[in-house]
């Protein structure tokens, strides 16, 4: 556990970013996230969330031996192992990913990167594992993940991530690393060095292996558009919440959708008087009927006692062509404080859902072409 703490050192973040003073349930929910993975109520039906579980990754493969990659077909597109359309939202990644082709091997554990896509909003790495060792069953490359561009800039907020990762028989592994650029500036072009050091299956995370796995590489981003709507373009107004939407960032595999929420407190109804929080998820589809599988990331969450803005960053696939709309449905959660309890920092206090998720809405947003 005390790689966990080491990377509350390793954080990013935007120097032009005024700090902030911290309060409870704010220091509650990111303790919470780095600390022990929260289990969610599912929302019904909801397509469009996949789970963003893991942890940290690296980028290995095959270009560099295509003879070998071809005689071991799982090392020959390692997004595809991840194209279910209910969980996962990488179709298409592999027509417009960079091939790294670099192997790295030690303490008995071989790990190639084979390519990744940089879009200008999220670098998404894949990645395979061999090893005669039993790395568990969701095992990763942990270790610091520095862009030369932007440096320091992203400590502590500016960026998010989120791991995937599959065990693809008995000693063969597969994973995606996600990467998100939330705050600052997006270079064109990215020169990235992946300075691995631990092997960690994040199921049972006392199953780790260290050793030296370092890579270094660079990435050109994608052509992209971005729609930028006003700021009071009011998106949904209704039981006491206001969403609206800031941009919509799209590229040939990814759309990045930028929304905020606030409680509108004269009007908001909550299921319990000593509430501290509102957390809202998303289903997104399109007039056609197509469902989106999202990656989301709440960069602020709303809090009472601050009648802040809360603010969330919906990753998914490339919208269809002949879409005229999409339809996004918030489902919201009324968060309070849980019975703190120790932990190796001193205590957590948990965040507790208060009854079930529900659905206010939906909101229309017109395509423009």
């Amino acid at each position: 556990m005390k790689k966990v703490y080491k990377q509350f050192n390793q954080l990013n973040i935007d120097m032009e970013l005024e700090p902030m003073e911290v309060s409870e349930f704010e220091m509650a929910r990111i303790k919470q996230r780095v600390l022990k993975r929260r289990k969610r109520k599912q929302i019904p039906k909801i397509a469009g969330m996949a789970a963003a579980l893991l942890l940290a990754a690296n980028i290995t493969a095959g270009i560099a031996f295509p003879a070998y990659a071809e005689k071991i077909p799982f090392l020959s597109n390692v997004f595809e192992r991840f194209n279910d359309e209910n969980k996962y939202m990488f179709k298409g990644y592999e027509e417009f990913a960079t091939d790294i082709g670099v192997t790295k091997e030690s303490n008995g554990i071989s790990i190639t990167v084979t390519d990744a896509v940089y879009d200008g909003e999220n670098v998404t790495i894949a990645y395979t594992m061999t090893s005669e060792k039993d790395l568990g069953a969701r095992p990763a490359l942990d270790g610091p993940f520095i862009i030369e561009e932007v440096k320091e800039r992203y400590k502590y907020g500016g960026y998010s991530t989120n791991y995937l990762a599959q065990k693809v028989d008995e000693h063969e592994y597969a994973g995606l690393f996600v990467y998100q650029l939330v705050k600052g500036s997006k270079p064109e072009e990215l020169h990235i060095s992946w300075n691995g050091n631990t092997v960690m299956d994040f199921d049972h995370v006392s199953t780790a292996y260290e050793g030296d796995w370092d890579f270094q590489f660079h990435l050109k981003t994608l052509k992209s558009k971005t729609t930028k709507l006003s700021d009071d373009g009011l998106l949904l107004q209704e039981e006491g919440f206001e969403i609206n939407m800031s941009k919509m960032v799209e590229t040939p595999v990814t759309t990045t959708l930028y929304l905020t929420e606030k409680v509108l407190h004269d009007q908001f109804q909550p299921p319990i008087e000593n509430w501290h929080g509102i957390e809202v998820e998303y289903k997104v589809a399109d007039n056609l009927g197509n469902e989106y599988t999202t990656i989301t990331d709440h960069g602020v969450a709303v809090e009472k006692e601050l009648n802040n803005l809360g603010q969330t960053r919906l990753m998914m696939n490339a919208i269809h062509k002949d879409a005229s709309s999409l339809i996004i449905t918030p489902y919201v959660s009324v968060l309070k404080l849980g019975t703190p309890r120790a932990a190796e920092s001193g205590s957590i206090t948990p965040l507790e859902v208060v009854g079930e998720p529900y659905m206010i809405g939906p909101i229309e947003v017109p395509l423009s072409k």
